[in-house]
């Protein structure tokens, strides 16, 4: 076949068979005596679908000897679906949650995307849909706005001292700088 050929050959459309097409089609082949290519040509089929078809009858009648019966393909099919959401289940429960005391904007860049669909969100947090996308386009409140900001007045203080300053000391830096701070008892280091 010469390139200019190749370059006008559209693909073929993709064409769906009910399965009494098909089982006319196996018979053909397997009771008719006639070859997997003649019937393919005969029936404008490919050699390849055909050869499938011809492969998942066989393995029908043999229950399951020769190959996955259908009922077995279907169960793996869906096994293997279930599967997939159970991992993404967990994928999204290993993740940050905002009730934690993990930062906010962290499961806020998940809300956005990072590869996960909405409704595998919902379904894994047990959220309902509209609730979720409520919660991903509320802006971000007062309360985080200054813990952000204290976290990284925090670091940077931390950071100018070369990772030498500890509580004591960052605390007073944060008086020094007008933060409000409210020491409770059990968090104080002496």
């Amino acid at each position: 076949m010469s390139r200019m050929a190749k370059a006008t050959k559209s693909r073929r459309q993709r064409r769906q068979f009910d399965d009494e097409f098909k089982a006319q089609a196996v018979a053909l082949v397997v009771d008719g005596g006639k070859s997997v290519g003649g019937v393919a040509r005969d029936l404008d089929l490919t050699e390849t679908a055909l050869r499938r078809w011809v492969k998942q009858a066989e393995a029908d009648r043999t229950h399951g000897r020769t190959g996955l019966t259908t009922v077995e393909r279907e169960e793996l099919a869906r096994l293997r679906r279930e599967n997939r959401e159970l991992r993404t289940d967990r994928e999204i429960l290993k993740r940050p949650r905002p009730s934690s005391r993990s930062t906010g904007s962290k499961v806020r860049l998940n809300c956005r995307g990072e590869g996960l669909l909405p409704s595998a969100m919902c379904r894994a947090l047990a959220v309902s849909p509209s609730g979720f996308h409520a919660w991903c386009r509320r802006p971000e409140s007062a309360r985080a706005k200054g813990d952000r900001e204290l976290r990284v007045f925090i670091r940077a203080s931390f950071e100018r001292h070369k990772h030498r300053y500890g509580s004591p000391r960052i605390l007073k830096d944060l008086v020094e700088a007008g933060f409000r701070v409210v020491l409770f008892a059990h968090l104080a280091v002496a």
